[in-house]
């Protein structure tokens, strides 16, 4: 009897096992295509970020600092440009608006291969709520890491700027401003965008701070 009681725990814990992989395949698989590199190139230097597809009309949003002019000098040559994970070329993208103080950009490309990404109810966000992280870590394509949500409603400060984020414990890098952070229906909860760095300024590990859905629509809209 124990030994038929064990094996019955064990199935279970291989099922779940199994439909859990499962669900971060969907999830990836559903959602890689809304999600793009992002490209800047000011004079000789390249820089890297993420950004997310929002319509079908071609229009993304990113972090304020993936896009962001760092030379007034307008003689400068200045460029953004996406791709999919699945396009070996670059194409140009427009900057339509941006907002400073909560480090956003609306940027537009033109054509009709868009997916856009689903967004969730903020009222469905809950602390200990299972995350996933998709960006371009590193400028090596659109990764995928795991987390939980610490705290979905944080003021932090940073540049000068009270921002409202979501804190979470899915690994970002270098790459991965203006990336998803989506729950387990595949569904935007935020959009990935720094970490704090200790009085040393070493970056702090482990937390992830995420411009939170709500902010985001608001932005769009």
């Amino acid at each position: 009897m124990k030994r038929i009681k064990c094996l019955f725990l064990l199935l279970i814990v291989i099922v779940f096992s199994s439909c859990s992989k499962t669900n971060e395949i969907n999830i990836y698989e559903k959602t890689i295509n809304s999600i793009v590199e992002v490209k800047k190139t000011e004079g000789d230097s390249d820089s890297f970020g993420t950004a997310i597809c929002i319509n079908e009309d071609g229009d993304f949003i990113t972090n304020y600092h993936v896009i962001k002019r760092n030379n007034a000098n307008t003689d400068i040559s200045y460029q953004i440009c996406i791709r999919y994970s699945f396009e070996e070329d670059y194409r140009i993208a427009d900057v339509i608006k941006f907002d400073v103080e909560n480090d956003m950009a609306l940027i537009h490309v033109d054509d009709n291969i868009h997916k856009k990404i689903k967004f969730c109810n903020l009222s469905k966000i809950k602390n200990g709520d299972t995350v996933y992280a998709l960006g371009n870590s590193q400028n090596q394509g659109i990764t995928m890491t795991k987390g939980i949500i610490s705290n979905y409603r944080v003021n932090v400060k940073v540049d000068n700027y009270i921002r409202t984020t979501i804190v979470s414990d899915s690994f970002i890098c270098e790459g991965n401003s203006g990336g998803a952070l989506l729950n387990t229906n595949a569904e935007l909860v935020g959009m990935t965008s720094f970490r704090l760095k200790d009085e040393y300024g070493n970056i702090i590990e482990g937390l992830t701070y995420s411009i939170p859905i709500d902010i985001i629509i608001e932005f769009i809209n």
